[in-house]
């Protein structure tokens, strides 16, 4: 049956959590519209992971809490996504206030990333099979750092081949080795009959 208090929760949770941040942007965070949400977004988390302990039918299988390489798995791709949605909005506001380019330019800059990704995802998962997980992780996360060292040069005279188009082709190599292991790893990490919860979480 469908885990209709855990998912009110858990909606709850993320909603509260999102809108105190993001007030706190406005608002120093002692004022109620920051403080007030984000108390009742850890408060909603907290119940959340207390009911899914107890329901009979958990939203989040006990099966997933218990396996520790599901669970950490899941925090590195949680990092991993946290950073990249920092660096892909730093860039193309740099790209805009800095290098003075259109916001459709700016945006379009990181098309390299995706178009990489969606070309030489299914290799990276054959190289991942065939040499296990941690040598594209290795690799992924070197191309990533420097991606993002190239990616600070952007300035006021940035060109596009090399100060963006390079490294984002660079990153696109770097988040294809990485990610595609963490993805199958968190799919793996939990049986077959799982794969939809182990999908939806990561």
């Amino acid at each position: 049956h469908f885990d209709v208090l855990g998912s009110v929760l858990l909606a709850v949770a993320l909603a509260a959590v999102t809108t105190g941040l993001t007030n706190w942007a406005q608002q120093p965070f002692a004022d109620r519209s920051v403080a007030g949400p984000v108390v009742l977004g850890v408060v909603a988390f907290v119940l959340f992971g207390w009911w899914q302990v107890r329901a009979p039918e958990p939203l989040l299988p006990h099966e997933a809490w218990a396996s520790q390489a599901f669970v950490w798995i899941n925090a590195v791709t949680f990092l991993v996504y946290a950073v990249l949605g920092a660096v892909f909005l730093w860039v193309v506001i740099t790209l805009q206030v800095v290098a003075g380019r259109s916001p459709l330019v700016a945006g379009l800059g990181l098309m390299p990333v995706t178009a990489v990704m969606l070309a030489l995802s299914s290799r990276a998962g054959a190289a991942s099979d065939r040499y296990g997980p941690r040598p594209p992780m290795v690799l992924g996360i070197a191309l990533s750092a420097l991606a993002l060292a190239l990616l600070t040069r952007i300035d006021a005279s940035t060109g596009y081949v090399v100060d963006v188009l390079l490294p984002a082709t660079i990153l696109g190599l770097g988040l294809t080795a990485m990610v595609t292991p963490l993805t199958a790893g968190a799919l793996a990490a939990l049986p077959s009959r799982l794969a939809g919860t182990a999908s939806g979480v990561n």
